[in-house]
């Protein structure tokens, strides 16, 4: 099915392969580029899919039953659906074969647990478990749709479940438990693996805030540290720092921005704040945070 999809000029790059003639690896290889959607790609079901759907929604109105057919009991390249008298499931069947036919596309593989149906079908676009089946006598097979086993004589799906026998022992009862898995860690930022000098990359924790008075107004203040020029300033998303970020970012629009936009461009220092399910990112600075020792007036920056 993929394959009846062809994939834009500009897009084949994406698609690129290696291949040996004669499986000759000794020999340099040729690279080529797919045509078409291939089998294994993960974006193939999603553009054959669009591609179904693009020819319901431009042959709608010549045939509407089978457009609503595409449109809603499709999945990637099965279709499954009931309906309630043999001469509409005819009907869907010729429709939609002939909706998917302007864009060269065959459906078939077809089967119903009316013999009646299966008889107007030829042989040809039947399933293969169907073909050779006499309908007069013959019970109709078995098939699988979806992942699921579909009994078509009774029209009832089965579903298969093969449990080992285990002994009822601690040692049985455990292996029926999921095995572990290991926590996989997203790559380090760049600022957390890459040389600088120190506190180029920090991070910073609140306690606070700090109000200090001049006259009759009070106003909010921060300490920044004095160790030399800071490249990136790393938080958490801890309510405190949003607040202030969203505060900041209202009152920006009362400041003058080129004047602002050119003072941080001079001291090239960045704001980052962490995603909040990624504490990985700022390393250790969060844990250090959990213990300072402000007796001594020395607290982290």
């Amino acid at each position: 099915m993929f394959h009846r999809f062809h994939v834009s000029a500009e897009d084949r790059d994406f698609l690129r392969f290696l291949w040996w003639e004669n499986g000759n690896t000794e020999k340099e290889p040729k690279e080529y580029r797919m045509r078409v959607h291939i089998f294994g790609a993960a974006s193939s079901p999603g553009c054959a899919n669009y591609g179904m759907k693009y020819l319901a929604h431009k042959y709608e109105k010549d045939y509407p039953l089978a457009a609503s057919f595409i449109h809603k009991n499709f999945y990637v390249d099965d279709g499954l659906v009931s309906v309630n008298s043999v001469e509409k499931a005819n009907r869907l069947v010729k429709e939609a074969q002939e909706i998917l036919a302007n864009g060269n596309l065959r459906l078939h593989k077809f089967v119903s647990n009316s013999r009646e149906v299966l008889s107007a079908i030829p042989e040809s676009e039947c399933a293969s478990l169907a073909k050779y089946v006499d309908l007069n006598y013959s019970e109709l097979p078995m098939q699988s749709v979806l992942g699921v086993k579909w009994n078509i004589e009774t029209d009832a799906f089965l579903f298969k479940v093969d449990l080992a026998e285990r002994p009822a022992t601690r040692r049985g009862i455990l292996k029926l438990r999921r095995p572990a898995e290991e926590q996989r860690m997203a790559d380090l930022p760049a600022d957390r693996v890459e040389p600088s000098p120190p506190f180029s990359y920090s991070g910073i924790d609140c306690f606070g805030p700090f109000y200090t008075k001049q006259g009759r107004k009070e106003f909010k203040r921060c300490f920044i540290a004095i160790r030399g020029a800071v490249r990136q300033i790393r938080s958490d998303q801890g309510t405190n720092f949003v607040g202030a970020k969203n505060e900041l970012e209202k009152g920006l629009k009362d400041l003058d921005k080129e004047r602002i936009s050119t003072y941080l461009a001079s001291k090239q220092c960045d704001f980052l704040m962490n995603v909040p399910e990624a504490s990985h990112m700022g390393g250790q600075f969060p844990l250090d945070y959990s213990a300072p020792d402000l007796k001594d007036g020395h607290p982290y920056s």
